[in-house]
């Protein structure tokens, strides 16, 4: 049940890892959105509003305007389905779920139960992809992208590089062209044991069109974290770094390379503040999710390139 007014939003939180404790520090720092409660097996977390040992317990303790999902991958098929048989709207980290079945699945149920999800492709709220799309839109389709992100770790055991780093990059290709690829190719670069468990680095290519590839690089073994987006117009480039000072710029037709200005909201904090508006108006739109099905399923024909 909503309790959506004028008022403070009130979420419960699923999951209080790493990004979960993300999602914590945002929250604090957004305007008209509190924490009612977190749902996490683990009695060693210090939350700042009341604990629950299981999302159940949780939601039965206090209706809420919205849940975020931040648990791990295999398990937010359950989770989401929980909180919109609930009636309740749903902001879910990436990526949505781990196959393509079970995300179709996912999505005819939520359909079906007039619910709200929203998938936390990050990079998609990111001011600076927002400012390249509006910039991009009079130039057509792009002839040329590359993506790319990774760092040294995490280094997870149930969920692998292409379903942990891969769901950001394929999200803005995807988006980009509006359409999944008409073929994939992947295959990894480097993988080896470390102290800390098993990595590799990926490379992905994604073709949309004849003479139009989106090439990706993705991994937990780079020794420098990297996150970076080029767009190629032909006449116009786009550059998206977000490690550089100079996080957006744009390449001329003369060569020359020029700061693009952009706001500095955290990208977190930007889909946060997505969903609050999402819940405030009640919306039903199931394009989002659609959207992410969309994600999964690339990534899945992904997998499937990498297994051959």
């Amino acid at each position: 049940m909503s309790l959506v007014g004028v008022g403070v939003l009130r979420f419960g939180l699923i999951g209080a890892g790493r990004w979960g404790r993300n999602f914590v520090s945002t929250i604090e720092g957004v305007n008209g959105i509190e924490l009612a409660w977190i749902a996490d097996p683990n009695p060693a977390i210090a939350p700042p509003c009341p604990l629950f040992d299981n999302r159940r317990a949780a939601f039965q303790s206090e209706a809420v305007d919205g849940v975020i999902v931040a648990s791990p991958p295999h398990c937010h098929d359950d989770d989401i389905r929980e909180a919109v048989a609930r009636g309740v709207p749903v902001l879910v980290e990436k990526p949505l779920v781990l196959s393509g079945r079970t995300a179709r699945d996912l999505s005819a149920f939520v359909e079906a139960h007039n619910g709200y999800v929203l998938v936390d492709h990050t990079h998609l709220f990111h001011p600076g992809y927002a400012k390249l799309k509006e910039m991009a839109a009079p130039l057509g389709s792009p002839l040329a992208l590359q993506s790319g992100g990774g760092n040294w770790g995490p280094f997870r055991e149930k969920t692998s590089v292409l379903w942990d780093w891969g769901p950001h990059d394929v999200a803005l290709c995807v988006d980009l062209m509006g359409k999944s690829p008409l073929t994939v190719k992947a295959r990894c670069l480097e993988k080896k044991e470390t102290p800390e468990g098993w990595g590799e680095n990926l490379a992905v290519e994604l073709t949309f069109e004849p003479g139009v590839r989106a090439t990706i690089e993705i991994g937990n073994l780079y020794r420098q974290k990297r996150r970076s987006l080029q767009v190629d117009f032909g006449d116009q480039m786009f550059l998206l770094d977000d490690i550089a000072a100079d996080k957006l710029v744009r390449r001329t037709g003369a060569g020359k390379f020029e700061p693009v200005a952009i706001a500095d909201d955290p990208p977190l904090s930007c889909a946060v503040q997505a969903f609050a508006e999402a819940v405030r108006t009640n919306s039903k739109d199931i394009a989002p999710l659609k959207f992410a099905v969309q994600v999964v399923e690339v990534l899945e024909r992904c997998q499937t390139a990498l297994i051959e």
